[in-house]
Protein backbone atom coordinates (compact mmCIF):
# COMPACT_ATOMS: atom_id res chain seq x y z
CA UNK A 1 0.00 0.00 0.00
CA UNK A 2 1.40 3.37 -1.02
CA UNK A 3 0.73 6.72 0.60
CA UNK A 4 -0.07 9.69 -1.60
CA UNK A 5 2.38 12.57 -1.78
CA UNK A 6 1.10 16.07 -1.23
CA UNK A 7 1.82 19.81 -1.28
CA UNK A 8 1.29 22.37 1.46
CA UNK A 9 -0.43 25.77 1.03
CA UNK A 10 -0.94 28.36 3.77
CA UNK A 11 -1.31 32.10 4.29
CA UNK A 12 0.07 33.89 7.36
CA UNK A 13 0.62 37.42 8.57
CA UNK A 14 3.97 38.97 9.53
CA UNK A 15 3.85 37.16 12.90
CA UNK A 16 2.91 33.77 11.42
CA UNK A 17 -0.72 34.34 12.38
CA UNK A 18 -3.19 32.01 10.66
CA UNK A 19 -6.71 32.75 11.83
CA UNK A 20 -8.86 34.93 14.00
CA UNK A 21 -10.80 32.91 16.53
CA UNK A 22 -11.22 29.18 16.93
CA UNK A 23 -13.55 28.97 13.92
CA UNK A 24 -10.69 29.32 11.44
CA UNK A 25 -11.76 32.70 10.02
CA UNK A 26 -9.06 34.69 8.23
CA UNK A 27 -8.72 38.40 9.14
CA UNK A 28 -7.57 39.53 5.69
CA UNK A 29 -9.44 40.00 2.44
CA UNK A 30 -7.20 39.96 -0.60
CA UNK A 31 -8.42 39.18 -4.09
CA UNK A 32 -4.87 38.57 -5.26
CA UNK A 33 -4.14 36.06 -2.53
CA UNK A 34 -7.47 34.35 -3.19
CA UNK A 35 -6.49 34.02 -6.84
CA UNK A 36 -3.10 32.53 -5.88
CA UNK A 37 -4.82 29.97 -3.66
CA UNK A 38 -7.31 29.05 -6.38
CA UNK A 39 -4.72 28.77 -9.15
CA UNK A 40 -2.38 26.52 -7.14
CA UNK A 41 -4.96 24.24 -5.55
CA UNK A 42 -7.29 23.96 -8.55
CA UNK A 43 -4.61 23.48 -11.19
CA UNK A 44 -6.16 21.93 -14.28
CA UNK A 45 -9.20 20.75 -12.38
CA UNK A 46 -7.64 17.40 -11.50
CA UNK A 47 -6.36 18.27 -8.00
CA UNK A 48 -7.52 17.43 -4.47
CA UNK A 49 -7.50 19.48 -1.28
CA UNK A 50 -7.29 18.16 2.28
CA UNK A 51 -8.57 20.25 5.20
CA UNK A 52 -9.74 19.70 8.75
CA UNK A 53 -13.34 20.18 9.82
CA UNK A 54 -12.79 23.69 11.18
CA UNK A 55 -11.63 24.91 7.80
CA UNK A 56 -14.54 23.15 6.10
CA UNK A 57 -17.00 24.76 8.52
CA UNK A 58 -15.41 28.20 7.99
CA UNK A 59 -16.15 28.11 4.25
CA UNK A 60 -19.47 29.72 3.31
CA UNK A 61 -21.95 26.94 2.41
CA UNK A 62 -22.46 28.27 -1.11
CA UNK A 63 -18.72 27.87 -1.80
CA UNK A 64 -18.28 24.32 -0.57
CA UNK A 65 -17.14 21.93 -1.66
CA UNK A 66 -14.40 24.00 -3.26
CA UNK A 67 -15.17 23.78 -6.98
CA UNK A 68 -13.08 21.89 -9.55
CA UNK A 69 -11.20 20.09 -6.78
CA UNK A 70 -11.77 16.86 -4.94
CA UNK A 71 -12.43 17.88 -1.31
CA UNK A 72 -11.29 15.76 1.64
CA UNK A 73 -12.16 16.66 5.24
CA UNK A 74 -10.35 15.21 8.25
CA UNK A 75 -12.97 14.71 10.94
CA UNK A 76 -13.96 12.30 13.69
CA UNK A 77 -17.47 13.80 13.84
CA UNK A 78 -18.57 13.93 10.20
CA UNK A 79 -19.75 10.79 8.44
CA UNK A 80 -19.18 9.81 4.83
CA UNK A 81 -22.81 8.72 4.61
CA UNK A 82 -23.98 12.21 5.58
CA UNK A 83 -21.94 14.03 2.92
CA UNK A 84 -21.42 12.15 -0.32
CA UNK A 85 -19.93 15.05 -2.32
CA UNK A 86 -16.61 14.96 -0.41
CA UNK A 87 -14.23 12.40 1.04
CA UNK A 88 -14.34 12.16 4.85
CA UNK A 89 -11.37 10.57 6.65
CA UNK A 90 -10.74 10.12 10.35
CA UNK A 91 -7.03 10.97 10.12
CA UNK A 92 -4.51 12.51 7.76
CA UNK A 93 -2.81 9.12 7.45
CA UNK A 94 -6.12 7.59 6.35
CA UNK A 95 -6.51 10.34 3.74
CA UNK A 96 -3.04 9.73 2.29
CA UNK A 97 -3.70 5.98 2.23
CA UNK A 98 -7.06 6.54 0.53
CA UNK A 99 -5.64 8.76 -2.18
CA UNK A 100 -2.66 6.44 -2.60
CA UNK A 101 -4.92 3.47 -3.33
CA UNK A 102 -7.64 5.32 -5.26
CA UNK A 103 -8.27 4.30 -8.84
CA UNK A 104 -8.70 7.97 -9.77
CA UNK A 105 -5.29 9.63 -9.59
CA UNK A 106 -5.11 13.35 -8.94
CA UNK A 107 -2.35 15.52 -10.36
CA UNK A 108 -1.67 17.26 -7.05
CA UNK A 109 -3.00 17.00 -3.51
CA UNK A 110 -2.91 20.19 -1.44
CA UNK A 111 -3.09 20.40 2.35
CA UNK A 112 -4.82 23.71 3.16
CA UNK A 113 -5.34 23.71 6.96
CA UNK A 114 -6.10 24.25 9.70
CA UNK A 115 -3.56 24.74 12.40
CA UNK A 116 -3.56 21.24 13.88
CA UNK A 117 -3.28 19.67 10.47
CA UNK A 118 -0.40 21.99 9.53
CA UNK A 119 1.42 21.15 12.75
CA UNK A 120 0.88 17.41 12.23
CA UNK A 121 2.26 17.65 8.69
CA UNK A 122 5.37 19.54 9.82
CA UNK A 123 6.06 17.20 12.72
CA UNK A 124 5.41 13.86 11.04
CA UNK A 125 4.75 13.88 7.30
CA UNK A 126 7.21 16.19 5.55
CA UNK A 127 8.94 13.19 3.98
CA UNK A 128 5.85 12.85 1.76
CA UNK A 129 5.66 16.55 0.88
CA UNK A 130 6.83 17.71 -2.56
CA UNK A 131 6.17 21.42 -2.44
CA UNK A 132 5.36 24.22 0.02
CA UNK A 133 3.65 27.39 -1.18
CA UNK A 134 2.93 30.17 1.27
CA UNK A 135 1.91 33.80 1.20
CA UNK A 136 3.06 36.00 4.08
CA UNK A 137 1.47 39.41 4.49
CA UNK A 138 3.79 42.24 5.48
CA UNK A 139 1.18 43.53 7.93
CA UNK A 140 0.41 42.15 11.38
CA UNK A 141 -3.28 41.26 11.66
CA UNK A 142 -5.43 40.57 14.69
CA UNK A 143 -4.77 36.82 14.71
CA UNK A 144 -5.31 34.53 17.68
CA UNK A 145 -4.21 31.28 16.03
CA UNK A 146 -0.57 31.00 14.91
CA UNK A 147 1.46 28.55 12.84
CA UNK A 148 3.88 27.45 15.57
CA UNK A 149 5.70 25.10 13.21
CA UNK A 150 6.57 27.78 10.67
CA UNK A 151 10.12 28.28 11.94
CA UNK A 152 10.66 24.52 12.04
CA UNK A 153 9.36 24.30 8.51
CA UNK A 154 11.86 26.88 7.28
CA UNK A 155 14.75 24.82 8.66
CA UNK A 156 13.83 21.78 6.58
CA UNK A 157 15.55 20.89 3.30
CA UNK A 158 14.21 23.25 0.66
CA UNK A 159 15.04 24.51 -2.80
CA UNK A 160 13.31 27.81 -3.55
CA UNK A 161 11.79 27.38 -7.00
CA UNK A 162 9.96 30.74 -7.13
CA UNK A 163 9.80 33.87 -5.04
CA UNK A 164 7.84 37.08 -5.56
CA UNK A 165 7.08 40.20 -3.54
CA UNK A 166 4.41 42.92 -3.76
CA UNK A 167 3.64 45.87 -1.54
CA UNK A 168 1.10 43.70 0.25
CA UNK A 169 2.75 40.30 0.65
CA UNK A 170 5.63 37.96 -0.04
CA UNK A 171 4.95 34.66 -1.91
CA UNK A 172 7.35 31.73 -1.78
CA UNK A 173 7.30 28.32 -3.45
CA UNK A 174 9.67 25.72 -1.99
CA UNK A 175 10.62 22.32 -3.33
CA UNK A 176 10.95 19.91 -0.42
CA UNK A 177 13.46 17.15 0.24
CA UNK A 178 12.97 15.71 3.72
CA UNK A 179 14.01 12.03 3.77
CA UNK A 180 12.46 9.36 5.97
CA UNK A 181 15.15 7.22 7.62
CA UNK A 182 13.33 4.04 6.71
CA UNK A 183 14.08 4.70 3.04
CA UNK A 184 17.78 4.13 3.89
CA UNK A 185 16.89 0.59 4.84
CA UNK A 186 14.56 0.05 1.88
CA UNK A 187 17.23 1.39 -0.49
CA UNK A 188 19.77 -1.05 0.96
CA UNK A 189 17.32 -3.91 0.44
CA UNK A 190 16.88 -2.85 -3.20
CA UNK A 191 20.66 -2.60 -3.62
CA UNK A 192 21.23 -6.15 -2.37
CA UNK A 193 18.32 -7.46 -4.43
CA UNK A 194 19.61 -5.83 -7.63
CA UNK A 195 23.39 -6.08 -7.21
CA UNK A 196 23.96 -9.05 -4.89
CA UNK A 197 25.66 -12.32 -5.76
CA UNK A 198 23.86 -15.63 -5.40
CA UNK A 199 25.62 -17.60 -2.69
CA UNK A 200 25.16 -20.90 -0.87
CA UNK A 201 24.94 -20.72 2.91
CA UNK A 202 24.91 -22.82 6.06
CA UNK A 203 21.13 -23.25 6.07
CA UNK A 204 20.91 -24.60 2.50
CA UNK A 205 18.34 -21.95 1.56
CA UNK A 206 20.71 -19.75 -0.43
CA UNK A 207 21.10 -15.99 -0.34
CA UNK A 208 21.50 -12.88 -2.48
CA UNK A 209 24.50 -11.23 -0.86
CA UNK A 210 26.88 -8.28 -0.93
CA UNK A 211 29.93 -7.81 1.26
CA UNK A 212 30.46 -4.69 3.31
CA UNK A 213 27.97 -1.86 3.79
CA UNK A 214 26.87 0.71 6.36
CA UNK A 215 23.60 2.23 7.47
CA UNK A 216 23.02 5.04 9.99
CA UNK A 217 20.02 6.05 12.12
CA UNK A 218 19.39 9.26 14.06
CA UNK A 219 17.49 8.26 17.19
CA UNK A 220 17.64 11.65 18.91
CA UNK A 221 14.03 12.52 18.09
CA UNK A 222 12.19 9.50 16.68
CA UNK A 223 12.69 5.79 17.16
CA UNK A 224 13.84 3.76 14.11
CA UNK A 225 11.41 0.85 14.10
CA UNK A 226 10.07 -0.38 10.76
CA UNK A 227 6.67 0.90 9.70
CA UNK A 228 6.50 -0.76 6.27
CA UNK A 229 5.64 -3.92 8.19
CA UNK A 230 4.61 -4.50 11.76
CA UNK A 231 7.38 -5.08 14.29
CA UNK A 232 6.80 -6.59 17.72
CA UNK A 233 8.53 -4.05 19.93
CA UNK A 234 7.66 -5.66 23.26
CA UNK A 235 9.24 -8.98 22.35
CA UNK A 236 12.46 -7.33 21.20
CA UNK A 237 12.56 -5.33 24.44
CA UNK A 238 11.94 -8.44 26.54
CA UNK A 239 14.77 -10.26 24.80
CA UNK A 240 17.19 -7.38 25.40
CA UNK A 241 16.29 -7.05 29.07
CA UNK A 242 16.79 -10.79 29.52
CA UNK A 243 20.17 -10.69 27.81
CA UNK A 244 21.26 -7.73 29.95
CA UNK A 245 20.52 -9.89 32.98
CA UNK A 246 22.99 -12.45 31.61
CA UNK A 247 20.34 -15.01 30.67
CA UNK A 248 20.90 -17.72 28.05
CA UNK A 249 17.78 -19.91 28.37
CA UNK A 250 15.53 -19.82 25.26
CA UNK A 251 12.77 -21.58 27.21
CA UNK A 252 12.45 -18.54 29.47
CA UNK A 253 12.28 -16.28 26.44
CA UNK A 254 9.59 -18.53 24.99
CA UNK A 255 7.56 -18.06 28.18
CA UNK A 256 7.80 -14.30 27.58
CA UNK A 257 6.44 -14.71 24.06
CA UNK A 258 9.87 -14.51 22.37
CA UNK A 259 9.86 -17.63 20.22
CA UNK A 260 12.42 -16.96 17.49
CA UNK A 261 15.15 -18.84 19.41
CA UNK A 262 13.22 -22.10 19.63
CA UNK A 263 14.39 -23.63 16.33
CA UNK A 264 18.04 -22.73 16.94
CA UNK A 265 18.01 -24.34 20.38
CA UNK A 266 15.90 -27.40 19.57
CA UNK A 267 17.16 -30.85 20.49
CA UNK A 268 17.82 -31.63 16.82
CA UNK A 269 19.71 -28.40 16.18
CA UNK A 270 21.86 -28.75 19.31
CA UNK A 271 22.76 -32.33 18.42
CA UNK A 272 23.67 -31.34 14.86
CA UNK A 273 26.03 -28.74 16.30
CA UNK A 274 27.65 -31.38 18.52
CA UNK A 275 26.20 -29.84 21.70
CA UNK A 276 24.68 -33.09 22.88
CA UNK A 277 25.19 -32.31 26.59
CA UNK A 278 23.11 -29.13 26.41
CA UNK A 279 19.52 -29.14 27.58
CA UNK A 280 17.00 -28.14 24.94
CA UNK A 281 16.71 -24.34 24.93
CA UNK A 282 20.31 -23.74 26.01
CA UNK A 283 21.74 -20.86 23.93
CA UNK A 284 25.27 -21.44 25.17
CA UNK A 285 27.58 -18.56 26.13
CA UNK A 286 25.66 -16.11 23.95
CA UNK A 287 25.39 -12.29 24.14
CA UNK A 288 24.12 -12.11 27.70
CA UNK A 289 26.87 -14.36 29.02
CA UNK A 290 29.61 -12.57 27.07
CA UNK A 291 28.41 -9.17 28.29
CA UNK A 292 28.21 -10.18 31.94
CA UNK A 293 30.71 -13.04 32.31
CA UNK A 294 33.32 -12.80 29.54
CA UNK A 295 36.09 -15.33 30.03
CA UNK A 296 34.30 -17.42 32.66
CA UNK A 297 33.58 -21.12 32.19
CA UNK A 298 30.04 -21.51 30.87
CA UNK A 299 28.00 -23.51 33.41
CA UNK A 300 24.86 -24.09 31.31
CA UNK A 301 21.66 -22.10 31.08
CA UNK A 302 20.22 -23.59 34.27
CA UNK A 303 23.19 -22.42 36.37
CA UNK A 304 23.64 -18.71 35.59
CA UNK A 305 26.69 -17.03 37.04
CA UNK A 306 26.53 -13.88 39.09
CA UNK A 307 27.75 -10.78 37.22
CA UNK A 308 31.43 -10.34 37.93
CA UNK A 309 32.40 -13.98 37.46
CA UNK A 310 34.61 -13.26 34.52
CA UNK A 311 34.54 -9.76 33.04
CA UNK A 312 31.32 -7.73 33.32
CA UNK A 313 31.58 -5.75 30.09
CA UNK A 314 28.37 -3.81 30.66
CA UNK A 315 29.49 -2.68 34.10
CA UNK A 316 32.86 -1.63 32.69
CA UNK A 317 31.20 0.21 29.79
CA UNK A 318 28.96 2.31 32.01
CA UNK A 319 31.73 3.01 34.54
CA UNK A 320 34.10 4.02 31.75
CA UNK A 321 31.65 6.47 30.16
CA UNK A 322 30.89 8.02 33.54
CA UNK A 323 34.52 8.38 34.66
CA UNK A 324 36.29 9.11 31.37
CA UNK A 325 33.65 10.07 28.80
CA UNK A 326 36.04 11.00 26.00
CA UNK A 327 38.05 7.79 26.14
CA UNK A 328 38.30 5.78 22.94
CA UNK A 329 37.99 2.52 24.85
CA UNK A 330 34.22 2.37 25.38
CA UNK A 331 33.98 -0.99 23.65
CA UNK A 332 32.05 -4.20 24.21
CA UNK A 333 32.80 -7.40 22.32
CA UNK A 334 30.41 -10.25 21.64
CA UNK A 335 32.61 -12.54 19.54
CA UNK A 336 34.69 -14.73 21.83
CA UNK A 337 36.73 -17.19 19.70
CA UNK A 338 37.19 -19.58 22.60
CA UNK A 339 33.41 -19.88 23.02
CA UNK A 340 32.21 -19.89 19.40
CA UNK A 341 32.06 -23.68 19.22
CA UNK A 342 29.94 -23.74 22.40
CA UNK A 343 27.17 -21.54 20.95
CA UNK A 344 24.41 -23.12 18.82
CA UNK A 345 24.13 -19.99 16.68
CA UNK A 346 27.25 -17.84 17.03
CA UNK A 347 26.59 -14.14 17.36
CA UNK A 348 25.61 -12.37 14.12
CA UNK A 349 25.55 -8.92 15.69
CA UNK A 350 27.75 -6.96 18.06
CA UNK A 351 31.02 -8.59 17.25
CA UNK A 352 32.10 -5.18 18.47
CA UNK A 353 30.19 -2.10 19.62
CA UNK A 354 31.90 1.18 20.42
CA UNK A 355 30.41 4.23 22.14
CA UNK A 356 31.31 7.88 21.65
CA UNK A 357 30.47 10.88 23.83
CA UNK A 358 30.06 14.16 21.92
CA UNK A 359 32.57 16.95 22.52
CA UNK A 360 30.00 18.99 24.45
CA UNK A 361 29.36 16.06 26.78
CA UNK A 362 25.64 15.87 25.98
CA UNK A 363 25.16 13.04 23.48
CA UNK A 364 26.07 9.38 23.13
CA UNK A 365 26.61 7.67 19.76
CA UNK A 366 27.24 4.02 18.95
CA UNK A 367 28.82 1.96 16.18
CA UNK A 368 27.94 -1.74 15.86
CA UNK A 369 29.69 -4.29 13.65
CA UNK A 370 27.60 -7.23 12.39
CA UNK A 371 29.39 -10.13 10.73
CA UNK A 372 26.17 -11.49 9.14
CA UNK A 373 23.06 -9.45 8.37
CA UNK A 374 19.79 -11.07 7.36
CA UNK A 375 18.19 -7.94 5.91
CA UNK A 376 14.55 -8.95 6.14
CA UNK A 377 14.36 -10.50 9.61
CA UNK A 378 17.65 -9.74 11.34
CA UNK A 379 18.49 -6.13 10.61
CA UNK A 380 15.15 -4.56 11.64
CA UNK A 381 15.34 -6.44 14.95
CA UNK A 382 18.97 -5.46 15.50
CA UNK A 383 18.14 -1.80 14.89
CA UNK A 384 15.46 -1.84 17.57
CA UNK A 385 17.69 -3.79 19.98
CA UNK A 386 20.70 -1.52 19.74
CA UNK A 387 18.67 1.68 19.59
CA UNK A 388 17.09 0.56 22.86
CA UNK A 389 20.49 -0.40 24.25
CA UNK A 390 22.03 2.95 23.27
CA UNK A 391 19.08 4.73 24.90
CA UNK A 392 19.54 2.73 28.10
CA UNK A 393 23.30 3.29 28.33
CA UNK A 394 22.84 7.00 27.63
CA UNK A 395 20.19 7.25 30.33
CA UNK A 396 22.24 5.71 33.13
CA UNK A 397 25.21 7.87 32.09
CA UNK A 398 23.22 11.11 32.10
CA UNK A 399 23.45 11.57 28.32
CA UNK A 400 21.04 11.74 25.40
CA UNK A 401 21.14 9.06 22.67
CA UNK A 402 21.88 10.43 19.21
CA UNK A 403 23.29 8.41 16.29
CA UNK A 404 23.80 4.70 15.72
CA UNK A 405 25.71 3.22 12.80
CA UNK A 406 25.74 -0.39 11.66
CA UNK A 407 28.74 -1.69 9.74
CA UNK A 408 27.86 -5.02 8.17
CA UNK A 409 29.95 -7.78 6.63
CA UNK A 410 27.83 -10.31 4.72
CA UNK A 411 24.61 -8.43 3.95
CA UNK A 412 22.05 -10.79 2.47
CA UNK A 413 18.47 -11.63 1.60
CA UNK A 414 17.44 -15.27 1.86
CA UNK A 415 15.97 -16.52 -1.41
CA UNK A 416 12.78 -17.71 0.25
CA UNK A 417 12.28 -14.18 1.67
CA UNK A 418 12.13 -12.56 -1.77
CA UNK A 419 8.34 -12.52 -2.08
CA UNK A 420 8.06 -10.93 1.37
CA UNK A 421 10.75 -8.39 0.46
CA UNK A 422 8.94 -7.43 -2.74
CA UNK A 423 5.71 -6.87 -0.81
CA UNK A 424 7.49 -4.63 1.65
CA UNK A 425 9.21 -2.59 -1.06
CA UNK A 426 5.81 -1.63 -2.48
CA UNK A 427 4.92 0.14 0.75
CA UNK A 428 5.64 3.71 1.89
CA UNK A 429 6.72 4.34 5.50
CA UNK A 430 4.45 5.75 8.16
CA UNK A 431 5.80 8.47 10.48
CA UNK A 432 8.32 7.08 12.94
CA UNK A 433 7.20 6.87 16.61
CA UNK A 434 8.72 8.31 19.77
CA UNK A 435 10.42 6.31 22.52
CA UNK A 436 9.86 7.57 26.05
CA UNK A 437 11.47 6.43 29.29
CA UNK A 438 8.86 6.23 32.07
CA UNK A 439 9.89 6.75 35.72
CA UNK A 440 13.45 7.15 34.52
CA UNK A 441 14.52 8.77 37.80
CA UNK A 442 14.27 5.35 39.43
CA UNK A 443 16.68 3.75 36.96
CA UNK A 444 20.30 4.15 38.01
CA UNK A 445 21.92 1.09 36.40
CA UNK A 446 21.22 -1.06 33.33
CA UNK A 447 19.86 -3.86 35.48
CA UNK A 448 17.23 -1.51 36.96
CA UNK A 449 15.33 -1.24 33.68
CA UNK A 450 12.04 -3.10 33.38
CA UNK A 451 9.52 -3.46 30.57
CA UNK A 452 7.24 -0.83 32.08
CA UNK A 453 9.96 1.81 31.79
CA UNK A 454 9.52 1.99 28.01
CA UNK A 455 6.71 3.58 26.03
CA UNK A 456 6.67 3.50 22.24
CA UNK A 457 4.33 6.36 21.42
CA UNK A 458 2.60 6.89 18.09
CA UNK A 459 3.63 3.64 16.41
CA UNK A 460 1.53 2.78 13.37
CA UNK A 461 2.58 0.43 10.62
CA UNK A 462 1.49 -1.54 7.61
CA UNK A 463 0.36 -5.12 8.40
CA UNK A 464 2.91 -7.76 9.34
CA UNK A 465 4.67 -9.79 6.66
CA UNK A 466 5.69 -13.25 7.74
CA UNK A 467 8.78 -15.10 6.56
CA UNK A 468 10.42 -18.25 7.85
CA UNK A 469 13.75 -17.88 9.63
CA UNK A 470 16.44 -19.96 7.96
CA UNK A 471 17.80 -22.56 10.39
Amino acid sequence: MSLARFNLFFVIDANAGLYKGEEGNVPWHSTNVGRIFRDYTRGNGRNAVIMDQKIWDSIEPEFRPLPERNNCVISTEMSQTDITTILVCRSFLDALAGYGQAQTKFEEIWVIGGKRLFEEVVQQFMYLCDKVVYVQFKEIYNCSIFFDGFETLKKAHFDVSSDSTTAEYHKVCWRVDVPHQEYNYLDLVRKVKQMGDQKPDRTGVGTISIFGDMIEYDISKRFPILTTRQMFFKNILRELLYFISGGTDAKKLDEMGVKWWNDNTSRRFLDERGLTTYDEGDMGPYWGFQMRNWGAEYPGCDNPLEPGKGIDQLRNLVDGIRKDPHSRRHVIVGWNPSDVSKIPLPLCHCLLAQFYVSSNGLYLDCVVYNRSQDLFLGHPTNVVTYSLFLTMVAHVCGLSPRNIKFFMGDVHIYKDHMDAVNRQLRRDPHPAPFLKIIHGQRVKELGDFAEENFLLEGYTSHPKITAKMAV
